[in-house]
């Protein structure tokens, strides 16, 4: 292996769509295998491949979709209180 069968984060960002600092919050929660060497984190190409042919940079998080209907629900009575 070489230096060129890696990524960095900024790479990675990249290929993903996404911020480099949110390719390393992946990597600190396990999402993204990585190698951390001086300081820089190093991403096997292969494993960043699996990991972006499921990834939708679009996705919402569960807990922000759940805060969003809750945000929606309120404002629906609210209006439905004010309406009355």
């Amino acid at each position: 292996m070489t230096l060129d069968d890696y990524a960095t984060p900024e790479q990675a960002a990249d290929r993903l769509g996404i911020h480099p600092e949110t390719v390393r919050r992946l990597i600190r929660q396990g999402d993204i295998p990585a190698t951390k060497v001086w300081g820089q984190y190093l991403i096997y190409r292969p494993d960043l491949e699996r990991f972006a042919a499921g990834y939708d940079p679009n996705y919402k998080a569960p807990a922000a979709q759940r805060r969003h209907m809750r945000r929606v629900a309120l404002r629906a009575a609210i209006e439905r209180i004010t309406s009355q």
